[in-house]
């Protein structure tokens, strides 16, 4: 194995160690969403990655506190990791802490592009 630090999609796209990325999902579903811990070339010149992954609240038993609404692009990160084939990364996007965010952030704007925030981990 040779380990790297970014790496070029089909696209041509680079997709980065400690990124996030969105997975292609069956027709009809959101993309999957993780973030990428590792990745080598394979001697054989596969290309893969190791991913811990992000959950949307569907797919939890998670509900918001105080009847607060769901956010659109509020994602929890788990404790679950697997290794895939580069191919099947859609594209980088951006999910960041919600910490992170600036005080008055309005998370409406989130609802544009391909940006998602998480405030905290579901396992």
């Amino acid at each position: 194995k040779r380990y790297h630090n970014k790496l070029k999609l089909p696209s041509g796209e680079i997709v980065t160690c400690f990124g996030a990325v969105r997975f292609f999902a069956p027709k009809g579903q959101p993309p999957f969403l993780g973030k990428v811990t590792s990745m080598w070339v394979e001697e054989d010149g596969l290309k893969r990655i190791r991913v811990q992954w992000f959950f949307r609240p569907y797919q939890t038993s998670v509900r918001p506190p105080n009847g607060r609404e769901q956010h659109p692009r509020e994602v929890f990160l788990s404790d679950e990791f697997d290794e895939n084939f580069v191919t099947t990364i859609e594209s980088p996007t951006i999910v960041i802490h919600h910490d992170s965010l600036p005080k008055k952030f309005p998370l409406d704007s989130l609802r544009f592009g391909d940006h998602y925030f998480y405030r905290c981990k579901y396992s």
